[in-house]
């Protein structure tokens, strides 16, 4: 049987049966027939890279100079804490019940009986930050104090913003050390130091979190952190000049 053989839209020969050879489909008429199958187009190729093409490098990022800052900072707080840590780690075996009994009774030699009790009642932690602020002031204004010794730490304490309790305190350990005015100072200071100690290890916080230990364990070695709060146990005039 004869076909039509049309090339179609998709390129084939039409194979609609026709009556002779030569006709065409109704579907093709009047379309001559179909010579060869047309070659189909090729596309370019694409060009293909055996590895891949080099990345370009992109400059080396500075370090901003706040992020050094804060390394820096980050660094020197660490340093404290381990000096801290170590200094208590040093002192705690001089820390014990025997230490709070001794130093309890030197400072009721200095301060009267009712101006202790308010000191060693509620707020221990408080108490110890204001006799730390105050000790601080002391030391950093000891050379340019002069005066009416005895009322010397209750105006530190005031300019601080101390409660009445601890000014009083402050103001009667002045008062009734029995030293030169300089040297007064310093063992004034160093008696708050020790006092805002014993506050703290009687309301049994770590030395670590206490404010007076902290910042004496930053100004002076172990071994005269260790002495100092040692000689407490003694008289207090000694606190003057402890090595």
């Amino acid at each position: 049987m004869a076909r039509c053989r049309a090339r179609t839209d998709r390129g084939t020969l039409c194979k609609n049966p026709v009556k002779k050879a030569g006709q065409r489909c109704r579907h093709h008429q009047g379309m001559s027939e179909a010579g060869p199958k047309p070659s189909k187009a090729r596309s370019p190729r694409r060009r293909t890279y055996t590895s891949q093409p080099p990345r370009r490098q992109a400059p080396p990022t500075r370090r901003p100079s706040s992020a050094i800052a804060n390394q820096s900072v980050g660094r020197a707080q660490e340093e404290r804490q381990r000096r801290v840590r170590e200094t208590a780690n040093s002192c705690n075996r001089v820390i014990s019940g025997a230490w709070q009994d001794a130093v309890t009774h030197r400072a009721n030699q200095y301060v009267s009986e009712d101006t202790w009790l308010q000191v060693t009642s509620r707020r221990r932690h408080r108490k110890c930050t204001l006799l730390a602020e105050m000790a601080s002031a002391i030391f950093n204004g000891k050379d340019a104090i002069h005066g009416f010794v005895g009322s010397v730490a209750g105006e530190v304490a005031f300019l601080f913003g101390a409660g009445r309790v601890v000014k009083t305190f402050a103001q009667e350990l002045a008062s009734r050390l029995p030293l030169p005015m300089d040297t007064e100072l310093v063992a004034v200071a160093r008696a708050l130091q020790v006092t805002g100690v014993l506050l703290c290890s009687l309301n049994g916080d770590d030395l670590t979190r206490c404010r007076c230990f902290i910042d004496l364990a930053l100004t002076e070695t172990k071994e005269n952190a260790g002495n100092l709060l040692t000689a407490a146990m003694n008289d207090w005039v000694n606190l003057k000049a402890v090595t």
